[in-house]
């Protein structure tokens, strides 16, 4: 739900930001034929407005999406920090399964060492 909460967020911001770069401001005197949400809706009342509409997006996704399972936020939230229960990872959803090898136990199996990893790849994993 904070992703798709985020994403609407940011277009309808960045909608606005592209009309104020469009429609300038008149001088004085002149009339305002800007829209009506750059003319009459002050930016601050703008933000409070996207806070909203953004809260909506959040609770309307999140409502409307399966929960998480219990062992998948063991030390993931700030309640579950210092838990001691195993944690089982959620994994790629959109990955193919790998087909474990029968020949092999599992002590065998070949895990790369960090110093196999590239330089880039172990600057990211710090992260």
């Amino acid at each position: 739900g904070a992703f798709w909460g985020l994403m609407v967020g940011l277009v309808i911001g960045f909608i606005r930001m592209i009309l104020e770069f469009m429609y300038t401001a008149p001088s004085c005197g002149k009339e305002d034929t800007r829209p009506f949400l750059l003319k009459d809706v002050h930016y601050l009342y703008f933000a409070l407005i996207l806070l909203a509409i953004t809260a909506l997006v959040i609770g309307i996704v999140s409502l409307c999406t399966p929960a998480i399972h219990n062992q998948h936020l063991v030390r993931l939230t700030w309640w579950t920090r210092h838990s001691q229960e195993p944690r089982v990872d959620l994994g790629d959803l959109w990955a193919e399964p790998a087909v474990p090898d029968p020949t092999k136990t599992p002590s065998e199996v070949e895990c790369p060492s960090p110093a196999a990893l590239p330089c880039w790849k172990r600057i990211g994993l710090w992260f």
